[in-house]
């Protein structure tokens, strides 16, 4: 078993093999690990990309963590440690992270019409887009992503940048856990010290035709955009973007495009519509609070970014349809005592809906 050590927890063992594998690096399993531990990994980097500046860069965010990142329903998985290959901080490895939940799949999954052939069983049973039960659980996802996102944001440290449904799961009962966050950007009171370096298009706002992530500081109405995206997907079926033109744009030919031209489906441009996927037409029966948070989203944020919902935005407001839609019974444990008390003065903050969801069966 190879052997890595960490600065905070000392000599490790961990797996020949990786179980996940991505383009800079791969995540293995610790074998026989501390108690602490038990429900990490360590990601390793590939040889050309253990380098100076990614080290300096994990080292803060170990430094720095934002607050919040676990609930019982939902978790940031966050670098915890640096690791190297000796014991008085030899060469740069890569770090410690936790494990996300038990039996999770990838949200990608669930932004498809219909499951595919990979997604786990319960994707269909659980998250069925015509079930009043499938819609609510999809509801519970979007406050458990905005809950964990806000947590991240909070900080006024760190952007995502590249936020998208790869990087997100999430289990059958609608815990999620955000991962591969070594990518971010990081400032420190607004001057950037670490850069974000990818980006997907289908996931970036208008601002990416001038905004670059390797060169530019990008603002957290970046993520916000972003986000929006996948709740829409997540809700629909489909990328909010995704139809054919005419007129001017019948050259339009992908969702990345449109993005760029402000081509929102259900927007100020929709007479520019030549053909519109029949998932589209649900718009029409979501509640009118999210209708105009999707709204502010991509049409009237299309150049104004501050009008943009913050995950805040979307945690309260979903928190609220939740509550107006499911009130909890008298046999469902949804609230300590001291929570109950603070909801009856009405939702003040985000740590609100955050406690909802850690309490929610």
């Amino acid at each position: 078993m190879p052997i890595v050590y960490s600065p905070r927890f000392g000599k490790l063992e961990v797996d020949d093999q990786p179980f996940a594998k991505g383009g800079e690096g791969a995540a293995h399993r610790l074998t026989r690990p501390p108690l602490e531990l038990r429900d990490h990994c360590a990601k390793l980097y590939f040889d050309k990309y253990r380098t100076k500046e990614r080290r300096k860069k994990l080292e803060f965010m170990v430094r720095n963590p934002p607050s919040d990142l676990r609930r019982e329903r939902l978790m940031v998985c966050w670098p915890v440690d640096i690791l190297f290959d000796g014991p008085r901080r030899g060469r740069f490895l890569g770090f410690l992270m936790p494990l996300a939940w038990p039996d999770s799949a990838s949200l990608y999954g669930a932004c498809l019409a219909k499951p595919g052939p990979k997604s786990p069983p319960w994707l269909a049973a659980k998250f069925d887009r015509v079930t009043p039960a499938g819609r609510t659980a999809r509801l519970k996802l979007i406050v458990n992503i905005a809950g964990a996102l806000h947590s991240i944001h909070a900080t006024g440290n760190y952007v995502l940048v590249d936020m998208k449904p790869q990087n997100i799961l999430f289990t059958h009962d609608a815990k999620i856990a955000i991962v591969d966050l070594d990518s971010i950007q990081i400032m420190d009171n607004q001057n950037i010290l670490f850069r974000a370096q990818v980006a997907t298009p289908e996931y970036t706002p208008p601002e990416a035709t001038t905004l670059k992530p390797d060169r530019d500081r990008i603002p957290e109405s970046w993520d916000r955009f972003s986000m929006a995206v996948i709740f829409y997907q997540l809700l629909l079926g489909l990328h909010p973007y995704s139809a054919s033109f005419k007129g001017d744009y019948m050259d339009v030919t992908t969702p990345t495009q449109a993005i760029q031209q402000g081509l929102f489906v259900h927007g100020r441009k929709r007479h520019d519509l030549h053909a519109l996927p029949s998932p589209h037409l649900d718009f029409d029966h979501l509640d009118p609070a999210l209708k105009d948070l999707f709204m502010r989203a991509f049409d009237k944020g299309f150049r104004r970014l501050r009008l943009r919902p913050s995950a805040k935005d979307w945690g309260e407001t979903i928190y609220g349809l939740l509550m107006a839609t499911a009130p909890p019974t008298v046999d469902q444990t949804y609230f300590t005592p001291q929570l109950e008390q603070l909801l009856k003065k009405g939702i003040h903050s985000i740590q609100l809906f955050i406690q909802y969801l850690a309490t929610t069966r």
